[in-house]
């Protein structure tokens, strides 16, 4: 079956001579590729037997696409750091898009309620859930680093520790002060007295505006915890520089403006269109991964020795929970690959804040740690942002500096 599909796709990849592939690199790939397809043989057996994914062979890889360009994007930067490799992926990228809505659209008519629909989406995403299986091994662990002198804070409104109704208050930033960072820096406090916490958080931060600019919370003349110039990775990156071998830890929390570009192509009339958000999700959550994996690169590099630790999404969608849950445990899968990749530690809510197995369980769960049900915010509560910090904390393993 992969005969197939390389035919297809490899010779925009791999073999274009103006891009000069090493040996090495084509070695990796090889073994790489060979170890996907007995996983996609394996995964169409059971789909079929199952009766829920009468698909050919070629469609299943078509839809694994995901897995198969991040797995080669991971070896190309280590072994091709080079322009060369960017523009090779922007070429395969843009040919499997083509082709990955091609044939979800053409599989998934069947709808995200109906049985067709679920399996659809399960096909679709199993490809993410399955890179850190096939990958982890690849990467070095974190190497545990205790508290040093400053705790570095990164990322969007969560990070800030934003709550609606002190913005409707028109509070200082003082005022924000029951959020995940001032929690878990509390704790820090208690393991290194005297570590100065440096919050950049910037409500309405996206992927883009991290690496781009601008902060639109700044920008609508509003003020952070801690101000900077540029954009917040360019003084993330001078901060680090400047304090050089003295931040420890750095937390970042950085996904939740980026929805719209999942959902706004989906919406009309301000109704979603769930078989659209289906169909774009695997690219859309290939993208934001990929993106946060380019974010902590940087970060990595600046901060070689630095504890690095990233957190995850939740699912605030009670309405459509059956149907959400898959797409954000998908790209928290992702993202803990991504933060592996760069020797960062991944701190997952999704258990905390969205409880499998009872739907009235984990609609109150979401009621508890959001302010959603009592006041039409997404944010997290004062209960949420506690859980948050404790979640943090406990992957970062301080504990047994307490102990």
């Amino acid at each position: 079956m992969i005969s197939q599909f390389s035919r297809r796709f490899l010779p925009v990849r791999f073999t274009c001579a103006a891009f000069a592939v090493s040996p090495s690199a084509q070695s990796a790939h090889q073994q790489g590729e060979n170890d996907t397809a007995d996983l996609l043989r394996y995964w169409l057996l059971t789909l079929r037997l199952l009766g829920l994914l009468p698909l050919n062979a070629l469609d299943v890889f078509i839809r694994g696409g995901a897995f198969l360009r991040a797995n080669y994007t991971q070896r190309a930067s280590e072994s091709l750091r080079d322009y060369r490799t960017e523009l090779m992926l922007s070429i395969f990228n843009d040919i499997w898009m083509k082709a990955r809505r091609k044939a979800t659209m053409s599989l998934c008519e069947a709808g995200p309620t109906a049985m067709m629909g679920r399996a659809c989406v399960l096909a679709a995403l199993f490809f993410f859930s399955m890179t850190p299986r096939l990958a982890r091994a690849q990467y070095p662990p974190p190497t545990f680093n205790p508290p040093k002198g400053y705790y570095l804070a990164l990322g969007d409104s969560v990070a800030y520790g934003f709550q609606s109704f002190k913005f409707q208050a028109n509070q200082p930033p003082s005022a924000y002060n029951t959020g995940y960072v001032d929690l878990f820096g509390a704790r820090l406090h208690q393991i290194r007295p005297g570590i100065v916490t440096v919050n950049y958080g910037c409500p309405g931060e996206s992927t883009e505006t991290f690496v781009n600019g601008p902060c639109i919370w700044t920008a609508t003349g509003r003020q952070l915890h801690d101000a900077f110039e540029g954009t917040q990775l360019q003084a993330a990156i001078k901060f680090l520089e400047t304090h050089r071998g003295l931040v420890s830890p750095i937390t970042l929390t950085l996904w939740g403006n980026d929805l719209p570009l999942l959902l706004n192509p989906c919406t009309v009339n301000n109704q979603i269109d769930l078989a659209c958000v289906q169909a774009n999700a695997p690219g859309f959550i290939a993208g934001l991964a990929g993106r946060i994996f380019a974010i902590l690169q940087k970060v990595r590099s600046a901060a070689p020795d630095a504890e690095i630790i990233v957190t995850g999404a939740v699912d605030e969608s009670v309405n459509f929970l059956p149907f959400a849950d898959p797409l954000f445990q998908a790209f928290n899968t992702s993202l803990r690959e991504a933060a592996a990749a760069n020797r960062a530690r991944f701190a997952d809510p999704f258990p905390v804040f969205n409880p499998q197995g009872n739907n009235v369980a984990e609609v109150q769960a979401i009621c508890t740690l959001t302010l959603l049900c009592v006041q039409n915010d997404i944010h997290p509560s004062d209960a949420g942002y506690q859980a948050l910090a404790d979640l943090v904390f406990n992957v970062s393993e301080y504990v047994r500096l307490i102990q």
